[in-house]
């Protein structure tokens, strides 16, 4: 399974570096521990980012894998938010 290989701290210069296409991001605390999981489809992943970000006070970093597809997204999504079981994605965790 694919990982958030680089955390970056969530400020303008660092989201600039993320390319438009689809993905999925994760948000994190100062300590790396992860809060949330989302996904990215065809506008600019880091306005997704941002978003999150100023809706959540803990969130500090961010981390970002590219995929290939939408659906690529969707199912990486869903396998990380189950694996890892990020506090604020407690509705797609599943069983």
């Amino acid at each position: 399974m694919k990982k958030f290989i680089k955390l970056l701290n969530i400020n303008k210069t660092n989201l600039k570096k993320i390319q438009e296409g689809p993905g999925v991001y994760g948000i994190y605390t100062q300590n790396n521990k992860l809060l949330k999981v989302g996904r990215a489809k065809r506008f600019r992943p880091a306005e997704r980012i941002q978003e999150n970000a100023d809706e959540i006070a803990a969130a500090k970093k961010f981390g970002f894998i590219r995929t290939k597809s939408v659906k690529d997204a969707i199912k990486l999504e869903t396998q990380l938010i189950k694996r890892r079981k990020p506090v604020l994605n407690v509705e797609k965790r599943g069983k």
